[in-house]
């Protein structure tokens, strides 16, 4: 990936450089993000007036029963008929992971990621754009497979305090 030349300029903070580099990153990697994380939300709680005015249309909704291992293997299922149909290029390595369905933990503190962000950004910076994660170079951003998974929780199953009330599943 070719970073902006901004990146470069050593009169910016390193909180700058990171503000100009997240946005690139959003904006060059969403569309690879979207194809390989894809977020379904449940809850535990179909009796919450909360839930079903924010998302039950205002109790108009219905409401949907699943069991977690048929829902699982369906999603799987799923996901290899549409990169079959070349519907979206989700890696293979994800895919035999399989989908996940995993409880929302529910914490005061905000996840954060910003270290190994900075840590992934400064190696790209210095080596470019990894044709193969498996280069001794990028080894400390590899993650092995608790690392990635902390990784994992952090960003797509941590939410703030206050929203527990939703009980939630993704």
């Amino acid at each position: 990936m070719k970073l902006p030349e901004s990146l470069s300029d050593n009169t910016q903070t390193i909180n700058d450089k990171f503000k100009i580099y997240s946005n690139y990153f959003r904006n060059l990697r969403d569309s690879a993000i979207q194809d390989s994380a894809l977020i379904t939300c449940f809850s535990e709680d179909n009796q919450s007036n909360i839930m079903w005015a924010h998302y039950g249309n205002l109790y108009k909704g219905a409401i949907f029963e699943y069991d977690a291992s048929e829902l699982l293997e369906a999603a799987k299922n799923h996901l290899l008929n549409l990169k079959h149909k070349g519907m979206f290029n989700i890696p293979d390595t994800i895919l035999k992971r399989g989908p996940m369905l995993e409880k929302v933990d529910y914490s005061e503190y905000r996840a954060d990621i910003s270290d190994e962000l900075i840590k992934a950004h400064n190696l790209v910076s210095k080596y470019g754009e990894p044709v193969d994660y498996n280069d001794l170079k990028y080894s400390e951003i590899r993650l092995d497979g608790d690392s990635f998974k902390k990784q994992q929780r952090l960003m797509f199953y941590t939410k703030a305090l206050e929203w527990s009330y939703e009980k939630e599943w993704r």
